[in-house]
Parts: C-alpha cells; sequence; structure tokens
C-alpha cells in the first residue's frame, strides 16, 4: 500500500480548513492500511457524511463521496491519478455545505408547524378556561418531567450544553406548580411555547430528531383531547 506524505496530509488539513466548517469539524484518518484507506475524512455532526480513498491497485484508487455530485447516498468513482482524489475533496465540501443549509432549514420548519398545531390543541381543549383536575395535572406534570429527562441525557452525551436548557428547566419547574390554577388554554400554551423556544435556541436537525423520536414532546404532538378530558 503507497502511503501519503505529511506534506500531502498537510494540504488536505488546509483544504478543510480553507472550507467554512474547518478541518475540527471532521474525523480525519490516513494511511489506513488494515482498510487500505489512504484518505479518511468524516463529517463528525452527520458521519454518513464522508470522503475516502481506496487504493485499489498501484495504478487505481477508489473514492467515496456522500453526499456526491448527484446522490444524497453517495457516489463511488476510480481516479487514475491520485492528485485527481485529493482535487475532489473541495467539490465534496460545496455539496457538504449545500446539504447542511437544508438540515439547518427544516428544524425551523418543523417548528413553525409545531407552533401551529399547539394553537390548534390548545383550542380544542375541553373547558379551557377552568383549570386541570389533580389526575390531568399529574400527567402533564409527568410529560414535563421526561423532557427534562431527555434533555439531561443529551447534555450528559454533550448534545446540548447545560446553559442552553437552564432556562428552560426553571420554567417548566414554574409551569409544574401552575398547572393546578391557571386555565387550562393558557397554561398549555405556555408550557408549549416555553418548549419550543428552547428548542429554538438549540435545535438541529439531528437534534430535534432525537427529540422527536421519544415520547417526551407528546405535549406538542399528540391530540390535547389524550390529557385534556374530564
Amino acid at each position: 500500500m503507497h502511503l501519503i506524505r505529511d506534506s500531502v496530509i498537510s494540504e488536505i488539513n488546509n483544504i478543510l480548513d480553507a472550507s467554512v466548517f474547518t478541518r475540527h469539524a471532521f474525523t480525519t484518518a490516513f494511511n489506513n492500511k488494515e482498510k487500505s484507506q489512504v484518505i479518511s475524512i468524516t463529517f463528525k455532526e452527520i458521519d454518513n457524511f464522508r470522503f475516502v480513498v481506496e487504493e485499489m491497485n498501484d495504478k487505481t484508487w477508489h473514492v467515496f463521496e456522500c453526499p456526491g455530485k448527484t446522490f444524497i447516498t453517495g457516489e463511488e468513482t476510480a481516479c487514475n491519478v491520485f492528485n485527481d482524489c485529493i482535487k475532489r475533496i473541495r467539490p465534496w465540501l460545496t455539496r457538504l455545505l449545500e446539504e447542511c443549509v437544508v438540515n439547518i432549514e427544516e428544524p425551523a420548519e418543523i417548528l413553525a408547524h409545531m407552533r401551529v398545531n399547539l394553537e390548534h390543541q390548545a383550542n380544542e381543549l375541553p373547558k379551557p378556561d377552568e383549570p386541570f383536575g389533580t389526575e390531568e395535572a399529574l400527567q402533564w406534570q409527568q410529560k414535563l418531567d421526561s423532557l427534562v429527562e431527555e434533555l439531561e441525557k443529551l447534555k450528559e452525551a454533550n448534545e446540548i450544553q447545560d446553559f442552553e436548557i437552564g432556562t428552560l428547566r426553571k420554567d417548566l419547574e414554574s409551569l409544574k406548580n401552575q398547572v393546578y390554577n391557571m386555565p387550562k388554554k393558557l397554561w398549555f400554551l405556555s408550557a408549549g411555547n416555553k418548549i419550543l423556544n428552547a428548542l429554538e435556541r438549540v435545535s438541529n436537525s439531528k437534534l430535534l430528531e432525537k427529540l422527536l423520536q421519544s415520547a417526551t414532546l407528546a405535549l406538542l404532538i399528540e391530540n390535547a383531547s389524550h390529557g385534556g378530558s374530564q
């Protein structure tokens, strides 16, 4: 297996640094004899996005790029000149940025739909001007506790910072105490908007997807009547 020189590795790192991401956004590995991978670059935020060069034989290099020029799932190319492999890194970084711009926009759209849904559910609550009954109030308190637990897990996994959820934690604790006293609709809208405001501050598509997959956002995505009937 051919091994690339340190000067070539520096050139690749300089290409990554010149991008909007910088090299710190990537996990890189070079000269992996076990996998016959001369270059391996993985985007940390979305690890499916990779650029890999493998040595096939003395005259051919296999390049895998995800996202590809045409397909989001990636594309494979054979290069007969090694420098042609390196030339493909910059276009790959451009496509990567394009996909990340799309990913950044998606949470805003999701949250906008959730705000509309929140208002709709609030209007569907039975007897919206009265407080929740004891059993209902306990159910909503448990849902808020579950959401805080989910955020704490993300904090422990270093996917979210403590200061990003500190305000939400305090707000939800206050709302838990008010669930017996506030009118249903007012409390429901207050709790929902507090949660959405927090998600708006910290959300990226990956984080929001994890939260949406859990039951903790039932407050916003299930039918309000499930927790609002007498």
